[in-house]
């Protein structure tokens, strides 16, 4: 698996994968269906994440056929006082599950918000 931070052009694959997972399971937010985001919205979300300082979207894709297998958001707090904090939201295609992604993902996720410096606590 390739995994790489979301991009401009990936709009379109990440919402495919966002209604797939919605579809497979039912530990994601929305119900079968509720998702609405149009690719043009999909893609104003990714530019958001591409120029932001506190969070990040990363997604997996496979690196044969370029399908994408599962993602992870990021949110790092925007406080001195939670700055250290990150709230993730993960997501990966059943068929790809028990095969580690999850964790190839969290560590990635991990080694680039310590990069950014997200994690920079108050001196």
């Amino acid at each position: 698996m390739q995994i790489r931070a979301v991009q401009p052009g990936d709009g379109q694959p990440l919402a495919e994968l966002l209604n797939t997972l919605d579809n497979e399971t039912r530990f994601m937010m929305m119900e079968p269906g509720e998702r609405n985001t149009s690719t043009e919205e999909q893609e104003k979300h990714i530019e958001d994440f591409c120029t932001s300082q506190s969070k990040a979207m990363l997604i997996a894709c496979h690196e044969n056929t370029g399908e994408a297998t599962g993602f992870i958001v990021g949110i790092g707090g925007n406080f001195l006082r939670n700055r250290h904090s990150l709230y993730c939201v993960i997501g990966i295609k059943q068929k790809y599950n028990g095969q580690g992604l999850g964790k190839k993902l969290m560590a990635v996720m991990l080694t680039s918000f310590i990069c950014r410096s997200c994690f920079n606590h108050r001196s």
